[in-house]
């Protein structure tokens, strides 16, 4: 158990900051594709 829950605990903050990276970059993309569309209307 002691062996399993040391690569968990590693793992996890690794996981997380690549899901934050992942939703910061897919809502900095939706924000620019929003905004090039609203210039392309005007």
């Amino acid at each position: 158990m002691c062996s399993k829950r040391i690569p968990l605990s590693f793992f996890t903050p690794t996981i997380a900051s690549y899901f934050g990276f992942l939703l910061v970059s897919l809502t900095f993309t939706l924000a620019l594709f929003i905004g090039s569309s609203k210039i392309r209307l005007i």
